[in-house]
């Protein structure tokens, strides 16, 4: 998706996206030396959200893509 020199013509994301970098850290979760978690979740940039929006992506959805995975 957005890649317009290998992606299949008939792939589209109900339009154009924004051409801007979609590269985000969604969410970090690491062990704290207290013993406890550290969790830190960043919001989407405006034109990420629009793009999360085209694609049927829920842009506050911070849950756990990968349940059950080792941190």
């Amino acid at each position: 998706v957005g890649d317009n020199k290998y992606s299949l013509p008939e792939i589209e994301a109900g339009g154009e996206l924004p051409n801007k970098l979609h590269l985000h850290a969604r969410m970090i979760d690491m062990p704290h030396p207290s013993g406890g978690r550290l969790t830190v979740a960043a919001d989407l940039q405006a034109h990420m959200a629009e793009s999360w929006n085209r694609l049927g992506f829920e842009p506050d959805d911070y849950e756990d893509a990968f349940p059950g995975e080792e941190s």
